[in-house]
């Protein structure tokens, strides 16, 4: 096998990004403008929006979309 290259910075949170992107749009609960609950997000396997779900959820809807997860994740590389 050829070297390793470490990642860092912007590639790392981009790479981040795409495995929890690609990770969340396989779940049925936020397929196609979906929402899921604190509860639901817990009871789905989805352990980052369950521990992130308060801070995601900044309009305090209760529930959050894939959009409000990517706005969240954005905020993070800022």
């Amino acid at each position: 096998p050829g070297p390793v290259q470490s990642t860092t910075g912007t590639q790392l949170q981009q790479q981040a990004q795409q495995r929890i992107e690609a990770r969340l749009a396989g779940n049925t609960a936020l397929a196609n403008g979906g929402t899921v609950t604190k509860a639901q997000a817990q009871s789905n396997g989805l352990g980052f929006i369950a521990k992130h779900f308060d801070q995601i959820d900044s309009a305090h809807k209760g529930s959050v979309s894939m959009n409000d997860v990517r706005q969240y994740l954005q905020q993070r590389r800022e």
